[in-house]
């Protein structure tokens, strides 16, 4: 591996967003409570959650006939 294409890897990994698959358990449930208090649910939004080391972002996109997708990112902080 080069040495360009290492700093290349650090810096994305540091100011990049990186899909994950899963949240942890307290960020999915604040999205949730966020999520429910509304009478209609919010179409196509980005909420961000901030912890200790990292930022989560839970992106929403609704497809078809209200079939809602969420797509799980990290960064670090």
């Amino acid at each position: 591996m080069k040495f360009k294409s290492i700093i290349q890897e650090i810096k994305f990994n540091l100011f990049m967003w990186a899909e994950i698959k899963h949240l942890p358990n307290w960020a999915d449930k604040l999205y949730w409570k966020w999520r429910n208090k509304f009478s209609i649910p919010p179409y196509d939004t980005k909420k961000h959650f901030v912890g200790k080391n990292h930022i989560y972002k839970i992106k929403s996109e609704t497809h078809g006939q209200g079939n809602e997708y969420l797509f799980y990112y990290v960064k670090r902080k």
